[in-house]
């Protein structure tokens, strides 16, 4: 996926609490690097936390490579653990893990849907208390939401629905083989789907307390 651009671009579903200042640690470096954060996900809040980051190159239609995301992790590892030793955001050891998105990468952010015309999607919605799965092709991308063509009907018609960036609660590509054989390499292709993922075991063990031993 080609990205717009390099600069901080906000998510549709803001991080919350410590995910969110991983994000604010992570994202910068991955710029530097000329990547993109796709998304981040923090697994668990007890002892042994997993920080996921799905990274992907800017414009390189190719798509991160296995190297990068090595490369990325030592980086990142690197700077986490430093801000981990000031700012304590874990309480002891955690596991970081940088991949590539995958051939059904996740739509986080409104540049996503807008490369994404064309291309067929699942997205998850919620309006108030109404919860809904859509499935279709992203027809148009507008300030306050996008368009989606649904699945055809048995008459053979076509309904599109307009979704508000506000119901998103996730998205992501729905991978074709048929379109996948159409096409060079990209990102979104079968081959990225195995470029696996970098892992290391970072934070600095937080020590209990001494018991004091009265004589």
């Amino acid at each position: 996926m080609e990205s717009q651009t390099s600069t901080t671009e906000p998510f549709l579903a803001p991080l919350r609490g410590v995910a969110e200042q991983v994000r604010a640690i992570v994202e910068p470096v991955l710029i530097d690097e000329g990547c993109e954060l796709v998304a981040l996900q923090l697994v668990g809040t007890g002892a042994h936390p997993v920080v996921r980051i799905f990274a992907d190159q800017v414009g390189d239609t190719k798509g991160i490579t296995l190297e990068q995301l090595e490369s990325l992790n030592r980086l990142v590892g690197d700077v986490l653990d430093v801000e981990d030793g000031e700012q304590s955001l874990f309480s002891g050891r955690y596991t970081l893990e940088i991949s590539s998105p995958g051939v059904e990468r996740p739509l986080t952010k409104k540049s996503h849907f807008q490369w994404a015309q064309g291309q067929e999607i699942k997205v998850r919605t919620i309006e108030g208390e109404k919860k809904q799965s859509l499935q279709g092709l992203v027809v148009s991308t507008e300030e306050n939401g996008f368009e989606i063509a649904l699945a055809s009907s048995k008459d053979g018609t076509q309904d599109t629905k307009f979704v508000p960036w506000l119901n998103i609660q996730k998205a992501n590509l729905v991978f074709s083989f048929d379109q996948a054989s159409n096409k060079k390499p990209s990102k979104g292709n079968k081959k990225q789907k195995n470029a696996g993922a970098a892992s290391r075991a970072g934070g600095i063990p937080k020590k209990k307390p001494k018991r004091r031993q009265d004589n």
